[in-house]
């Protein structure tokens, strides 16, 4: 009977590893065909070009300041290129960056199986931290790596410090799931060296503890504008008192959560998840420090996008699979305890599943759209300069500078940003260039460089198109104005004529492309 048993245990482990690879490889078999139909964005392309473009490893602090990011992708990226020498390492450090994440979370989440292939299969780690290109999906990883070393941390103390101290450097929002999962840490460590008045871990930790406090400290430092600068979608201002944040981010904490918790009821939900997790107190407090700080942030210093918000989900289901991991057998097995025990229960095994289940129903309209149609035009454009031998030399001159950006994964092209005067392969952000723009300055330039350097000129035009109607004017990003009158714009249609016109785009990379003539 023993035996039979046995053979049981291990026909059953068998079958759900079995499950578990053939659920890794469809992931993967999915991420890499919508891989293949994303045409990556300005901002994915953005990272490789800073990371490539700087003459040294020194330089790169100075040309992340105003990206609002820290060094680690750029880091990655840049040694990525320098082993394979193509731009598809974008897209494929990011798939391997969610594959780890997903695929650690697959073998190691203390989550039943369908939990766990519900997850990997869910809009964050199947397409926002995969198929798009941005750093976001390292702080994934990285929080998971964190739970799974975690109950080796008196025998690898330091190995947690690095996961800490790469977390911290992914993006500035990470920061706070470093911080709160260092609290956590130091919690759990310091309570049972109190207890048993061990100096010699007081010290241990206490070395641990600054080693994070300064990699958090240099993530900031590095994400300092320039004096005066925010990005065009920063919010803090007038209106938005400090004082008011603050109650807001305590009391309704799921308040700026829309794109994660897409109902009425969401600082309910924040509550219930952190009512989960008080099976263990130090979890449950650290976890609603780090949401109170995610509040706060987003509405004091840039509001959570999709991909923002999406960290404060990896940060619940970190402390989910830590608590998990420990409450085997809960610490107090009286009546608060089974409860408590309950609770944790029904919040990991039904409210976040659910959370999953509506995040499959939305993602689909965005993955459709992607799938079907252009991320960005840029591939279409790069196409065409290549069909056009006769262009092969020539300079493109683009407005919005940015939105040339996107190009460069596709094909290197001499590109002018007027704005900042200089040839480059991206636009510097924040004061070095100038706010404000004409089409009379530009067509000056167009015509300087054509001159100049005896080569066509390309004029590559942002969409919507210029209209010869009030207020003659149009906003971009980075609080950046272009203007025009009804003569410039006479005389520009009169000395460059349209070559090609790209417009399908889901997002706002939509060109027309016009040749100088005169």
């Amino acid at each position: 009977m023993r035996q039979l048993s046995s053979s049981l245990l291990l026909s059953r482990k068998s079958i759900r590893a079995g499950i578990g690879a053939v659920a890794l490889a469809a992931w993967l078999i999915l991420v890499i065909a919508m891989c293949t139909h994303h045409e990556p964005w300005r901002d994915e392309v953005e990272a490789l070009s800073i990371a490539t473009g700087v003459g040294s490893w020194w330089q790169l602090p100075e040309a992340l300041r105003n990206t609002g990011h820290p060094i680690l992708w750029y880091l990655l990226l840049r040694i990525a290129f320098g082993l394979f020498h193509t731009t598809v390492v974008l897209k494929g450090l990011s798939v391997t960056v969610a594959f780890l994440a997903v695929s650690l979370f697959l073998w190691r989440a203390p989550f039943p199986l369908w939990v766990r292939v519900l997850f990997i299969f869910s809009f964050f780690p199947l397409y926002e931290y995969a198929v798009l290109a941005r750093n976001y999906g390292i702080g994934m990883l990285l929080m998971f790596a964190f739970a799974a070393v975690y109950p080796l941390r008196k025998k690898y103390p330091l190995l947690l410090v690095l996961i800490l101290s790469l977390l911290a450097n992914t993006t500035l929002q990470s920061c706070i799931a470093t911080g709160a999962l260092a609290l956590l840490w130091f919690w759990d460590e310091g309570y049972g060296a109190a207890n048993s008045r061990q100096a010699k871990t007081f010290a241990v930790l206490g070395v641990c503890f600054l080693l994070v406090a300064f990699s958090i400290l240099g993530s900031i430092l590095c994400c300092i504008p320039d004096s005066g600068f925010a990005p065009s979608s920063a919010l803090g201002g007038p209106g938005r008192g400090l004082g008011g944040a603050i109650a807001k981010a305590a009391l309704l904490p799921g308040s700026d959560l829309d794109r994660i918790l897409p109902f009425p009821f969401r600082n309910l939900l924040v509550y219930l998840l952190f009512a989960g997790l008080l099976i263990w107190p130090p979890a449950a407090v650290s976890f609603f420090a780090s949401v109170f700080l995610y509040g706060l942030f987003f509405a004091t210093v840039y509001p959570g996008g999709t991909r923002h918000q999406g960290l404060v989900l990896m940060t619940a289901i970190t402390f989910y699979w830590l608590v998990r991991e420990r409450s085997g057998a809960p610490p107090n097995r009286g009546g608060l305890g089974r409860r408590l025990l309950f609770v944790h229960k029904a919040v990991a095994l039904f409210i976040i599943p659910a959370l999953l289940m509506q995040y499959l129903w939305l993602s689909y309209h965005p993955i459709k759209a992607d799938w079907e149609r252009e991320f960005s035009s840029s591939r279409a454009l790069a196409a065409f300069l290549r069909s056009r031998p006769d262009l092969s030399e020539a300079i493109l001159l683009p407005e919005p500078d940015a939105y040339a950006e996107s190009l460069f994964y596709y094909l290197s092209v001499p590109t002018y940003f007027y704005r900042q005067d200089a040839f480059g392969t991206y636009f510097l952000r924040g004061n070095r260039h100038r706010k404000d723009a004409s089409l009379g300055e530009l067509l000056q330039v167009a015509r300087r460089l054509k001159k100049e350097t005896g080569k066509p000129v390309l004029i590559l035009m942002g969409s919507p198109p210029l209209e010869d109607v009030p207020p003659w004017e149009r906003p971009n990003h980075d609080d950046q104005t272009f203007r025009w009158t009804s003569e410039e714009l006479k005389d520009f249609y009169s000395s460059a004529r349209s070559l090609a016109s790209f417009q399908g785009s889901i997002l706002d990379e939509n060109y027309e492309l016009f040749l100088l003539e005169r």
